[in-house]
């Protein structure tokens, strides 16, 4: 998504941060220093581009990373020591920094508030309904988007829910509760319960998960 949407007309990579995980609440404190003199004469902003996010099953998402870093030619330490899925969670649940460290052990919905705890995203759509999503992010974008499948691994098309002991889906169960609630997963449903394809917005004057715009 990244790769597509870099090439669309009015890309402005210098606002963000060297790293590709950057919450918004960062983005929205740092985004003025990066800004060119040009920007500033013609009083660019972020209010004039629109946030975008695609959110995925938890299970499915770290049975994914697993396989995608345990394939990958150059691995990261630490993963040639792993016995298994299952020991790639245990070590997660011990604490093991170098996994710990993964941005993808990070609640989704970490990066999509702002300095307040308010949802700031204009766009959410969901990874298990990617083409019906991708479609209606083209449509309010204007724009044709045709998405590259980049990283692929032997987890592409698998049943994640074979990868799990009951203990296990406890764990990321735990560990990821507030993408469970927020975006309505099961480990028995592939699927979220219900959809997002649109804005995440609360109202600053009430508490709990923010809900579809």
């Amino acid at each position: 998504m990244m790769r597509v949407l870099q090439d669309l007309p009015g890309n402005n990579r210098r606002w963000c941060a060297v790293s590709n995980h950057e919450p918004i609440r960062d983005f929205q404190a740092h985004w003025s220093d990066r800004r060119s003199l040009f920007d500033r004469i013609l009083q660019r902003s972020p209010a004039n581009y629109l946030t975008c996010a695609f959110v995925r099953n938890p299970w499915d998402r770290l049975a994914s990373l697993y396989r995608y870093l345990t394939e990958k030619k150059h691995r990261k330490p630490g993963v040639s020591g792993l016995t298994g899925f299952a020991d790639f969670l245990d070590q997660a649940a011990q604490g093991a920094a170098w996994i710990n460290s993964f941005h993808s052990f990070r609640n989704q919905v970490d990066f999509f508030e702002d300095a307040e705890g308010r949802m700031a995203i204009d766009f959410v759509g969901h990874y298990e309904h990617l083409a019906d999503d991708v479609a209606a992010l083209s449509d309010r974008l204007g724009v044709p988007i045709r998405l590259p499948h980049l990283n692929r691994s032997s987890h592409t098309g698998r049943d994640y829910r074979h990868d799990y002991s009951d203990r296990l889906v406890e764990f990321v169960q735990e560990r990821f509760t507030r993408d469970v609630d927020q975006f309505g997963y099961e480990f028995d449903q592939p699927r979220p319960r219900h959809r997002c394809t649109g804005p995440l917005r609360q109202d600053p004057g009430k508490t709990g998960p923010a809900v579809p715009g």
